[in-house]
């Protein structure tokens, strides 16, 4: 929505800031980027739209963005630069505790044990106010002291944890039998590992990577016992598992990378709304001065006070269109906002025309199918048509959403443009008439072959046309 008062930029920075914190915890880390940065870039253009604190808080969340894309050195410099602003403001306590808990976790990260115990005893005078950050906090410890081999220090540490989640009432986490997990097979301890890994199955049911780590746990555990045969087994449980887990990280991929395209839609078109909200505005403000001008004159020529008094009259409908046109460019941004909360919903009307033309493609293949050259030029007169007047690539893959299922699961990352093409060439269009439809010259359609055979892993012998058409047919 465009908001136009402080309070209500306010609860748009919220609206920013709670959905970065959706996409943090659903482990879409791209998308929560984007939207922090959108909530930073409020914040600073509207002045005491937050508190210093908060601003400390999202830097910190941006850093942590980095962090869990294992971009380790990028996020230690952010959290550094969120401790200083901490230190310089009145309430930073919380933003220091979070970052120096990211610190030693980048440390543990990086094996950098001897600046993972000096963090440490920055951040311990801090836990006592801030006891709820126990779990996050006994998990960066507890790294830093198991591979600085202090183990009384590690069972320390687990032990308050299992304190603090008894003393709750829950029962005990995952996090906490994964961390007794690695403590017991540092200690050689493979028969205790194996209990604690039983319990943490339960926990991790619906987590695919928390099952990959318990199976290559049990793999290590069963090899300190020495059983080879039973560990041969759990590897091949252990390769199901990663299977699955990479099967579920591609499908987080596509969503991820649906959500930062819907992102940037919304901003596009937002900012363009704002833009003409803006000159809209400037023209109204102008003329509203103009029209003070023209009233003081009248001080000054009583002469010419009737022409003057038509002249204001003509003046103000003008300020009034104006306004009414600033009005409408603001309604108009506010409806932007509430269609990208339907999206879906729209989708599904837009499918109509993407059946219409499943419907067309499909009659002129039965009806020239006999005549390949003519098939070829009816679906390229149709293809056209149709890519003159809608989106052609969203009709199609409301129409062949398995095409497009299948192509994301080879190629994530494709662009729209590159699905235009493969769409073209798995309907049989040849390079002359792809040209002729997309107003491209010929060598730019067979670059555009060549990166799409280049993402897709096609080698010489097995053609893309071929290939595009059997996914399309499947």
């Amino acid at each position: 929505m465009f908001f136009d008062q402080v309070e209500d930029q306010r609860r748009l920075y919220l609206v920013y800031s709670n959905l970065s914190m959706v996409y943090l915890y659903s482990k879409k880390y791209e998308a929560a980027y984007q939207y922090l940065l959108l909530s930073q870039q409020l914040a600073g253009k509207t002045e005491k739209l937050i508190s210093e604190q908060e601003k400390a808080v999202v830097l910190n969340n941006i850093g942590l963005t980095y962090l869990r894309r294992d971009m380790y050195q990028v996020a230690d410099s952010i959290f550094a630069e969120v401790r200083k602003k901490a230190s310089a403001i009145e309430d930073g306590a919380y933003p220091m505790v979070l970052s120096l808990i990211n610190q030693i976790e980048v440390a543990g990260y990086l094996e950098d044990w001897g600046r993972g115990e000096e963090l440490l005893e920055v951040l311990d005078p801090y836990m006592g106010e801030f006891n709820y950050l126990l779990p996050a906090y006994t998990e960066a410890a507890f790294k830093i002291y198991l591979g600085k081999r202090q183990y009384d220090r590690a069972k320390y540490v687990l032990d308050s944890l299992r304190r603090y989640e008894i003393n709750k009432g829950a029962s005990l986490s995952y996090d906490f039998y994964s961390m007794k997990i690695e403590y017991y097979l540092a200690l050689n301890q493979p028969d205790q590992a194996l209990t604690a890994i039983n319990l943490a199955e339960g926990l991790a049911r619906e987590d695919a990577q928390s099952r990959v780590a318990l199976s290559e746990s049990r793999v290590k555990a069963l090899l300190l016992k020495g059983e080879a045969v039973l560990a041969s087994v759990e590897m091949r449980e252990l390769e199901r598992r990663h299977k699955a887990f990479q099967q579920l990280s591609k499908k987080l991929r596509v969503e991820e990378m649906a959500a930062i395209y819907e992102l940037e839609t919304f901003k596009n078109q937002r900012d363009r709304a704002e833009r003409i909200a803006k000159v809209a505005e400037e023209r109204a403000s102008l003329l509203e001065r103009n029209r003070l001008y023209l009233g003081t004159a009248l001080l000054f020529a009583v002469v010419a006070l009737i022409i003057l008094g038509l002249l204001l009259h003509s003046h103000q409908r003008r300020v009034t269109e104006a306004r009414a046109k600033a009005e409408a460019a603001r309604k108009h941004s506010e409806q932007l906002d509430r269609q990208l909360k339907v999206q879906r919903q729209n989708a599904l009307q837009t499918g109509i025309g993407a059946a219409q033309l499943k419907n067309n493609a499909m009659e002129v293949i039965a009806r020239y199918e006999s005549n390949l050259p003519l098939l070829k030029r009816k679906l390229s007169i149709l293809i056209h048509d149709y890519t003159e007047k809608n989106d052609f690539v969203e009709l199609f893959l409301l129409s062949y959403p398995d095409f497009f299922r299948a192509l994301a699961d080879m190629a994530p990352d494709l662009t729209k443009t590159q699905l235009r093409y493969a769409i073209l060439i798995a309907l049989g269009a040849s390079t002359v008439e792809i040209a002729s439809t997309q107003g491209v010259s010929e060598k730019a359609v067979n670059m555009a072959r060549y990166r799409l055979k280049s993402k897709l892993e096609l080698d010489n012998d097995h053609g893309l046309d071929l290939y595009l058409r059997q996914l399309l047919l499947q």
